[in-house]
């Protein structure tokens, strides 16, 4: 029997689409030790986008964070009501191992 691989979610908010090709390039990478999950943040608050990635945050052995940013380091447009989620603490992290790779503009 094949052994059970560990659960990868990896997040991504990107304005540009920088991020967004990061983030694939990394689950494209970690498939061939772990199952990875990738997520749009701009699609997790709806109905079934929220649901989905409760069920992910909760399954995961590691949650990864990869986002662009603008101006001064302000957030993509679309990761604002994530960012207001996740301060209001809809999602419990703890214990799990979290990173967070920030792109910024030249600019």
């Amino acid at each position: 029997l094949r052994a059970r691989r560990p659960m990868v979610l990896v997040l991504f908010a990107s304005n540009g689409g920088t991020a967004r090709g990061y983030a694939a390039r990394l689950a494209s990478l970690l498939e061939e030790s772990t199952k990875v999950v990738l997520h749009d943040v701009a699609s997790c608050l709806d109905d079934v986008g929220g649901l989905q990635i409760d069920r992910d945050i909760h399954g995961s052995s590691a949650v990864l964070f990869l986002t662009a940013s603008y101006g001064n380091g302000q957030p993509p447009s679309d990761a604002l009501a994530f960012i207001k989620e996740l301060t209001r603490k809809r999602w419990d992290l703890t214990g799990i191992p979290c990173g967070v790779l920030g792109f910024g503009n030249s600019q």
